[in-house]
């Protein structure tokens, strides 16, 4: 997805994760592309549906870009 810091809302969406040891907990993270610093923009919650707006941009020398990803954790921690 393509949007901006500080203004486009993103909407991630955990769809058919699985885990026998239920219940599944997610929590939302981003990744400044170029720096090794994870950050959570979330704490760890049973939302399958995350609605939020980046913090800050990326880098220049890596096109501004920011990962976005969702850290699963089951029933009994294990991630």
């Amino acid at each position: 997805a393509e949007g901006y810091a500080l203004e486009t809302t993103f909407v991630v969406v955990t769809h058919g994760w699985q885990d026998e040891d239920l219940p599944l907990w997610y929590q939302l993270k981003y990744q400044v592309v170029g720096e090794d610093s994870v950050t959570a923009l979330t704490e760890f919650t049973p939302t399958r549906t995350f609605r939020t707006v980046i913090p800050r941009a990326g880098l220049q020398a890596h096109d501004y870009k920011v990962r976005l990803f969702v850290i699963a954790r089951d029933g009994l921690l294990s991630i």
